[in-house]
């Protein structure tokens, strides 16, 4: 969703449903229904309002639940997004960085106007993928535990046991192997 920054006088409410046709492209991403069969969707109350430098700052709250394997035992499960966004939309005429550039704390929270629009499609997109942890495991409350499978996950060990190591390697045969001297 792209809106043009002449649209928004004092501060301008964008309330996202879910069912909005621009949110395709992120529920592909997520392509595992729920139990019942359906899919979770995205929603979010933006608040956006043009500052005197030509930036538009965007304040709100996100909150979607998508369903995905658990690294643990890759049956699916839910996983809750709910976070607050503050970013601001810079003019083009701010973007004088270079291409390639180690960037601070600061320049992570920003994005740039694209022509005279704000492109919430971009801010969502990166919001929720920024809010998804690398490893999905439901933990229990002590962190010892997933909660789907009940298996500890405390190991190192992703599969199996720390006893099962001995027989797992394919040189453990050689360990009961006798030999003429």
């Amino acid at each position: 969703m792209r809106l043009a920054v002449a649209e928004i006088i004092g501060t301008r409410v964008v309330e996202i449903q879910g069912r909005e046709p621009w949110l395709d492209a992120l529920y592909r991403d997520f392509p595992l229904p729920e139990a019942d069969g359906t899919s979770s969707l995205l929603t979010a109350t933006l608040r956006l309002r043009v500052e005197e430098s030509g930036s538009v700052h965007v304040t709100g709250r996100l909150s979607y639940a998508p369903v995905v394997s658990c690294s643990r035992c890759d049956k699916t499960i839910g996983w809750p997004i709910d976070c607050d966004l503050d970013v601001r939309f810079l003019p083009e005429q701010a973007n004088d960085l270079e291409r390639e550039k180690n960037l601070s704390a600061g320049d992570l929270d920003a994005y740039f106007l694209d022509g005279d629009e704000v492109d919430l499609e971009q801010l969502i997109t990166d919001a929720v993928q920024t809010a998804l942890p690398s490893r999905f495991v439901l933990a229990d409350p002590k962190g010892e535990n997933c909660r789907v499978c009940k298996v500890s996950i405390t190991d190192e060990r992703v599969y199996g046991t720390a006893e099962d190591a001995g027989s797992a390697s394919p040189f453990a045969a050689l360990k009961g192997l006798k030999l003429k001297q």
